[in-house]
């Protein structure tokens, strides 16, 4: 096993908390658009077929 006082394995330093700040962020994200993107597939299911999600969610992001 390595040194557990380097930096970014010891969750209390500041190098941590701002890396699992920025990923439950993007997580958060990512979690939201993804179930927003079934909701609208389940009201019209014909979505898919007009735009992909990757398409759809850059421009989910352009606009937020």
């Amino acid at each position: 096993m390595g040194n557990k006082n380097a930096k970014g394995l010891n969750p209390h330093n500041h190098v941590a908390r701002d890396v699992t700040r920025s990923l439950q962020s993007k997580i958060r994200k990512t979690v939201s658009l993804n179930d927003e993107w079934r909701k609208l597939c389940e009201e019209n299911p014909m979505l898919p077929y007009k735009i992909s999600f990757p398409e759809w969610r850059k421009e989910r992001l352009r606009k937020r």
